[in-house]
């Protein structure tokens, strides 16, 4: 089939998103790469090499382009126009051009209304759903670029915070606030590598995943909250002090001692009983309501409860800072 040969240059537009569609191109050498623009950012969909097709939809419907094609390395494709195809369909009988126009269109309409329940969806999703996907991409990235460094695995920070933008299509500063956050609460750490360009470090690849599926759970027990409210929080500090005192592994703690211990440190527990509730029958693992002679009380285990500890505190962080 004869056709238009074209050079482009590494980052040089093919077309972009709304241009009018005159026909495909056919990738004699190189690699292109098929994105959407989004608040100024790049989101990458799709990279097609030597020998791929981009654009073939056009033919049929018509239609604006889609998506915005440039060059990821010097390429040379081959542009076959809508004049050029249509000479070629001569041969080829109606029913089948129909057919093929009405995929098309079909294709694109689902595009759509995928796109639009995915929107509407957007509006009903749980208030930390991009941070559980954000913890997991930094989690794959860690996978993929992380080094062990002495006790700890290390980052590049500014490595993972370019590829969760392009990725989400977020803000910046979303994702820095996101990285001090969990600074903040020792869910990492800061670090340099040898030439002082800053690092984040974790004791384990899976921290991230384990606070992720934490947030899950409670999102599930507690639909209704976005974090334990602040007299809880407060009684949990209570009841970590007093199971650390303990010498046994499964801490029984009456609320009555929880009570004193608030008061002895200033605090004001009148109103504690009432979330008490909250650790009823919700599987917590590192703590459970429990009868006890005077009323109730709590089974805390000791190895879990500072880490369920610590992962409440992130909810509250992360809430503080907008990141919901």
């Amino acid at each position: 089939m004869a056709g238009q040969n074209i050079a482009l240059k590494e980052n040089q537009p093919l077309f972009n998103e709304g241009d009018e569609a005159d026909g495909m191109f056919v990738i004699r050498k190189g690699e292109l790469v098929v994105y959407l623009e989004k608040d100024g950012n790049e989101v990458k969909l799709a990279k097609v090499g030597s020998g791929g097709m981009i654009g073939e939809m056009a033919f049929f419907d018509k239609k604006p382009r889609s998506a915005s094609v440039k060059a990821s390395t010097p390429c040379e494709v081959t542009k076959i126009t809508s004049d050029d195809f249509s000479k070629l369909m001569k041969q080829i009988p109606k029913w089948f051009v129909g057919l093929m126009g009405a995929l098309s269109t079909r294709l694109r309409e689902t595009n759509e209304r995928l796109q639009k329940m995915e929107n509407k969806a957007a509006g009903m999703l749980s208030p930390y759903e991009n941070l559980i996907k954000a913890l997991h991409v930094i989690t794959l990235i860690w996978h993929k670029d992380g080094v062990k460094n002495d006790k700890h695995w290390t980052l590049s920070r500014a490595t993972a915070e370019s590829e969760i933008v392009n990725i989400f299509g977020v803000d910046a500063n979303w994702i820095k606030d996101l990285f001090n956050a969990l600074v903040e609460q020792n869910i990492l750490l800061n670090a340099l590598d040898n030439y002082k360009n800053p690092m984040v470090a974790a004791p384990t690849k899976s921290g991230l995943t384990n606070l992720a599926s934490f947030i899950e759970g409670f999102i599930k027990k507690y639909p209704e909250l976005t974090s334990y409210p602040e007299p809880a929080m407060e009684m949990l500090q209570i009841i970590h002090k007093l199971s650390s005192a303990s010498s046994y592994e499964a801490a029984n703690i009456t609320f009555e001692e929880v009570c004193q211990a608030a008061t002895e440190a200033g605090l004001d527990p009148s109103s504690w009983e009432e979330y008490i509730k909250l650790f009823v029958g919700k599987d917590l693992g590192a703590i459970s309501v429990v009868k006890v002679s005077d009323g109730q009380g709590f089974k805390v285990d000791k190895k879990e409860f500072p880490t369920f500890l610590r992962n409440n505190s992130t909810l509250i962080a992360f809430e503080k800072a907008g990141l919901k």
